[in-house]
């Protein structure tokens, strides 16, 4: 079955395919992706469509505009991360529990500004994350409609090649199985 999963955070300069990957590989292959900031910073209560994917993401650093909503957006990203059910409000319905156990996708630039947007690492929560830097590698990308044709080309071999792919002992050596 599915199990919980660290969140992702990637930050790094803009035009280093950021939300590339978010949206077009790690999303596609995972059947679509949701805007989830305003669910996660507690300023929206009505989430039921964020349940409709495997794949919540927050795209900018708008969380650490004041402290009260970074602090909320941290125990927000802490307590999806953290736990299987979740409840599930949907706007003129009983909200309900439900399960999900999908993932969290962080993408910030890495000016001093977004930087801040990085969930407070303090407690118990850096175990439930993963931080990753991105390359200080601009890249030119295609059109919008050449991108869209080389993933419907290449992405499914690219997710053949991850389902047939054995990560290294080392990946796994001393790995919490909770995550």
């Amino acid at each position: 079955g599915v199990r919980s999963g660290h969140g992702v955070i990637l930050a790094g300069p803009v035009n280093t395919g950021k939300t590339f990957l978010k949206s077009g590989i790690v999303g596609a292959l995972v059947g679509g992706c949701s805007d989830a900031s305003a669910y996660l910073s507690q300023q929206d209560g009505f989430n039921s469509e964020l349940f409709d994917y495997a794949l919540w993401f927050v795209d900018d650093g708008s969380m650490a505009t004041n402290s009260a909503l970074h602090r909320l957006f941290s125990e927000g990203v802490k307590r999806t991360v953290a736990n299987r059910n979740h409840r599930v409000n949907e706007k003129f319905r009983k909200a309900v529990e439900s399960p999900w156990q999908g993932r969290i996708f962080i993408g910030l630039n890495s000016d001093a500004i977004s930087i801040g947007g990085v969930p407070n690492l303090d407690g118990n929560i850096l175990d439930k994350l993963m931080l990753f830097k991105a390359a200080l590698r601009h890249f030119k990308f295609l059109s919008a409609p050449e991108m869209d044709a080389m993933l419907e080309r290449e992405l499914p071999h690219f997710a053949r090649w991850l389902l047939d792919w054995t990560p290294p002992a080392y990946v796994l050596d001393g790995a919490d199985h909770r995550f």
